[in-house]
């Protein structure tokens, strides 16, 4: 599962949201799709909050704020998670990936701070962003744990 932002089409509305394209790849497949628009702050701190979720939930939904997309994660052991790209209202599966956990929070990480790098070289300011940051902060201490624990499993002789 690979998130892409194009932050070159990224721009702030007049009612101070961030707007642009987002979309996952998968298996060589962009979901929804490569051309997708939504509010990438409000989105990636949603999904933020979802990787978070998961340490202690077994499944948890990645949503888009437009229309009736969405990622479902299940935890499938202490380390992997299965993952299904599909619509809200139908039980279509229109992809299923198996990914590690660790890998999940890492992308994430990444473009929540690739977002929020952008939005501050363009000054850009609001509660969306503020919500943003507030994530990155916790999913970052998360994924510093998840990397020493990494770590300590691959020291062990």
């Amino acid at each position: 599962m690979k998130v892409h932002l194009g932050l070159g089409q990224t721009y702030l509305s007049s009612s101070g949201a961030v707007c642009g394209p987002l979309w996952v790849e998968t298996m060589g497949h962009a979901f929804p799709d490569d051309s997708w628009n939504d509010f990438p702050a409000v989105v990636l701190g949603w999904w933020g909050d979802a990787a978070l979720r998961l340490e202690c939930n077994p499944k948890v939904y990645f949503d888009w704020m437009d229309g009736p997309y969405r990622i479902v994660c299940t935890r499938s052991g202490q380390q992997e998670a299965v993952v299904e790209f599909k619509k809200r209202s139908t039980d279509i599966n229109y992809h299923q990936e198996t990914t590690k956990y660790f890998q999940i929070v890492e992308e994430l990480c990444d473009n929540q701070c690739k977002l929020i790098e952008f939005c501050r070289s363009n000054t850009w300011m609001g509660e969306d962003i503020d919500n943003l940051i507030a994530t990155y902060s916790l999913l970052s201490a998360l994924r510093r744990r998840l990397e020493s624990d990494r770590q300590k499993i691959t020291a062990i002789p």
